[in-house]
Parts: structure tokens; sequence; C-alpha cells
């Protein structure tokens, strides 16, 4: 290895201190779901054209889009990091899993992260990106395996403990754990009020066990933290959406639907019209508000 490291002090395959800072710097806006993590890897690619990590990394970012567009960007920046890769078993994990998951095998490639996490249990970015194939998979229990097996070698002073905490939060709301996925989200909250990710968690919680209050007052608290953040942010106005339903508060819906939630201006839609996220977001608030008699107009267009 050349001396670089990640933020936890994972070994990273360039000497260059330029590509590992735009490197870790890029981990940091991905988990935290921030627009610029992209331009920070191909900070990282340009800085060491010959850091197979960043183009690894950059490639597994485009894969969470669930967008069939990347897939050739993707298949590219796989074929350009295979002459680069080392003997480091890490990175030879995200390549192999990378290269199943842009196939479709999203639990294969879980599996193989997993595997590299057990070694590495401080790995948040493996751990985000294992998060994303087991839940889009439906495997939430796993999921949840893999994120209470690590806690033990986490602590407060670990470089991203909090955003970890929101790993956490996640996957045991996905397991129904909803006290322990409450206790986690807040204490990512509190750590920093713009992790959107422990945010998410906890509205999870609260609207599977219908306090509609706490999450309106949850999501409205935080929103001003949210500047910054990509298409997650059109998922927490989502789930603000759903609070409100339950109030009955129809016409804000609709408000918040070409504001916040699909607004044809908006840069994050304009640069990915297709997000798998944001027509989610849509298609099942619309249906929602239309099995509850509201006219939709043409919001369906």
């Amino acid at each position: 290895m050349s001396g670089t490291t990640d933020a936890r002090g994972h070994a990273l395959s360039t000497g260059s201190a330029t590509a590992a800072d735009a490197f870790n710097a890029g981990v940091d806006s991905f988990v935290r779901w921030r627009t610029d993590a992209i331009a920070r890897m191909d900070a990282a690619i340009e800085a060491d054209p010959s850091f197979a990590m960043a183009r690894l990394g950059k490639g597994w970012i485009l894969q969470t889009a669930r967008s069939a567009s990347y897939r050739p960007v993707i298949e590219r920046l796989l074929a350009e990091s295979a002459p680069h890769l080392g003997t480091d078993p890490r990175e030879r994990a995200y390549f192999d899993a990378l290269g199943l998951a842009c196939q479709g095998h999203g639990v294969a490639a879980a599996t193989i992260l997993e595997t590299m996490l057990q070694r590495y249990p401080t790995d948040l970015f493996a751990h985000r990106l294992t998060q994303f194939e087991l839940f889009w998979n439906g495997r939430s229990d796993w999921m949840c395996d893999i994120a209470e097996r690590a806690t033990p070698h986490w602590n407060e002073s670990t470089p991203g403990y909090g955003s970890f905490q929101s790993v956490r939060a996640f996957s045991n709301e996905e397991a129904g754990h909803y006290a322990l996925a409450e206790q986690c989200g807040r204490t990512a909250v509190e750590m920093d009020p713009h992790d959107v990710w422990g945010t998410h968690a906890v509205a999870h919680v609260l609207v599977m066990q219908g306090e509609i209050e706490r999450g309106v007052s949850w999501l409205e608290g935080l929103c001003g933290n949210w500047e910054g953040i990509n298409q997650m942010a059109h998922h927490l106005w989502w789930h603000l959406a759903l609070f409100l339903l339950e109030r009955g508060e129809h016409v804000r819906i609709l408000q918040l639907l070409t504001e916040r939630i699909r607004n044809p201006q908006s840069p994050l839609v304009q640069a990915l019209p297709d997000a798998t996220i944001d027509i989610q977001n849509v298609a099942s608030l619309l249906l929602r508000l239309e099995l509850r008699g509201v006219d939709v107009g043409d919001a369906w267009s």
C-alpha cells in the first residue's frame, strides 16, 4: 500500500494525498446524501488516474441511483479500474461486488461486501452500500444483522460514528426494532442535524407507529438542513406528505408535490428525470390521494 488511508484508517491504493483526500470527501458526501459526491470522486480520479478505488467509488455511487442509464458508465469504470487493482482484499471486494451489482445480482454483491466487513467492520462506505443492496432485495433482517455485528467495533471517537448510527437506525427500523431504531436515528441527528439518513429512519419509525403529530414536528423542525442534499430531500418531503395525508391536508400536499417532491424546474429532476426514488415518491403519493377521492388534476403527466 502507499501510505494513504481513508477516514477510518483503511489503506488506500494511491500515493497521492490529494486523491485520498478527495476520495474521503466523496465517501463523506455520499453517506450524507450530498449532491457533490460524484464531483469529489472525479477529483480523486483526476489527481491519480491509477487510483482504482476512486473509480470504484464513483461506480458504486452511480449504482445506488438505480438507473439503467448509468450501467454503461459503471461498466466502463470497472474496466478502467481493473488494470490498477492491487492485492488489497478490500479493494478487490469493492470491484467484484460492483461487477455483480450492476448486472442485477444485488444479493451476491452484498454477500461479498458482508464478508469484507467481517474483516473491516468500520468501513462506512461498505456498510451503506451493503444496506442499499439488501434493502432493495427485501433482506431486512440480514441488513440489520450486519450493522449490529459491527456495532461493538465503533465508538464516538470513530470518524463517521454518527453516520454509522443512521445506518443502524434504518436497518433496525426495517427489521421492526423501532425503539432501537429511533434511539440510533436521534443520536445521529443530535450529532449532526444535517444527517438526513438518521432523519429518514426516525420518520419511518414514527409513521409505522402512527405518530402523526410527532412526525410532522420532526420533519418540519429539520427541513431547514436539507440544502445541498440529493434526491433524498425529495423523499423526505414525501415523508412529510404522508403525515399530512393523515391530517387531511390535501391542498398542502399538492403544493409540496409540485414545489418540493417533483418540481420539473429542479436541477436534480432535470439531471436525472428517471430517478427511481423520485418516480416512486410521485406515483405512490398520487395513488394515495386518488384513493381518498382527491382530484389530482394532470399531476400524473
